[in-house]
């Protein structure tokens, strides 16, 4: 069987589900198929002598204003599902990525028996998916995009050989957008590299302190963190900060127990779960258990919203975290945490546990290549 996997990372200095495909799971696959790789730059590295054939493709213009933040939205994405053909190719040029040059061609000429997509809401995606005529494997690692509801990708993946959800979450989100329930589908959660004792990089916080998920900046859900976090601080007397990391879009509070480090290398950011007394995300929806799994890795238990189904998922199959429902129990989960660090670290360790047992990159490799035997 040939493979084609097109590994396009299009999201600018964030890591992709194209790099980690390339990255973990093509040398696994050239294991036992015959795969060629369709790259651009960023997408890897690809180790030399994987056995996948590479064909590196030349990469777009990446669709940023020069503040690195991406393009307002265009007046057609109010109304997605009414927009006309070229509205939406416009749409797509500048909000999802322009197409890797020589894409469509490259995949004709190698002529596979399937080609897995990475990526849901890419204009790479909807191109690759026309290119694969009717053999198309979708891994949208998607979460809500008014792209989405363009008719050129309810028309992908209606047409699509088959879907592989990283959630049930992520599932029910493309099904509702899209109604392509129909379409054969797996569900196989996202691996993650299980970091190395030696990993560091991060100045020294100090201890103890809470950190939170990457991005919170970027949505309400931080200030209103940082508001719930003071209020427990105040009350309680307790020595613990909350630090925040990522790109942000909110002035955070002037308060010393409030720490913001701003965008965080790979290894910095293993350093600052590691050593943090939990890691808390306090979104009521995610559609990628992503960031809880690295959090874990790290020995470290997750703190999640009870509204939210992949991160209350995450910690029953792990048993390596707790949801909180209320501000009561956020505020007794974090005086339970500190009081009793004993069980907190073993809360930590069953965590780390699950996720190298069933979702490294290896682990994961693995149910792919259990998923391309029962359906090519």
């Amino acid at each position: 069987m040939r493979l084609a996997v097109v590994c396009a990372d299009l999201l600018g200095d964030m890591p992709s589900a194209a790099s980690w495909a390339a990255r973990h799971l093509i040398p696994v696959w050239a294991d036992t198929q015959d795969v060629v790789a369709l790259c651009a730059p960023g997408s890897g590295p690809i180790p030399k002598g994987c056995g996948a054939e590479i064909l590196p493709l030349r990469p777009p213009i990446p669709s940023l204003d020069p503040s690195g933040l991406p393009c307002p939205p265009l007046p057609v994405l109010a109304s997605p599902r009414t927009a006309t053909s070229d509205e939406a190719e416009a749409a797509l040029e500048i909000l999802g990525g322009p197409v890797l040059h020589g894409m469509e061609e490259a995949l004709q000429d190698a002529r596979p028996d399937a080609v897995v997509l990475f990526g849901g809401d890419r204009w790479t995606t909807v191109a690759g998916a026309r290119a694969a005529s009717g053999k198309a494997i979708l891994c949208p690692f998607a979460r809500y995009s008014p792209l989405l509801e363009l008719p050129a990708f309810i028309a992908v993946y209606a047409s699509a050989r088959e879907v592989i959800f990283g959630s049930v979450a992520e599932r029910n989100l493309v099904h509702d957008l899209l109604g392509n329930t129909l379409v054969p589908y797996e569900i196989i959660p996202p691996g993650v590299e299980v970091p190395s004792a030696s990993a560091s990089g991060l100045v020294d916080l100090g201890r103890p302190y809470l950190a939170a998920v990457p991005g919170l900046g970027e949505e309400q859900l931080g200030p209103e963190l940082c508001a719930r976090f003071l209020s427990y601080a105040g009350r309680t007397g307790s020595a613990l900060r909350l630090v925040l990391s990522g790109a942000t879009r909110f002035e955070f509070p002037s308060d010393p127990r409030v720490v913001h480090l701003g965008p965080l290398d790979p290894d910095a950011r293993t350093a600052l779960y590691r050593e943090a007394l939990a890691v808390v995300d306090p979104a009521p929806f995610r559609s990628s258990p992503l960031a809880l799994y690295r959090a874990l890795a790290c020995r470290t238990p997750v703190l999640v919203d009870a509204r939210c189904d992949v991160g209350v998922g995450v910690c029953r199959d792990t048993q390596g975290g707790l949801w909180c429902a209320t501000r009561d129990d956020f505020e007794e989960a974090l005086s339970w945490l500190e009081v009793d660090a004993t069980r907190a670290r073993a809360l930590g360790a069953r965590g780390a546990e699950a996720v190298a047992e069933h979702h490294s990159w290896s682990a994961v490799a693995r149910q792919y290549l259990a998923f391309f035997a029962r359906v090519l």
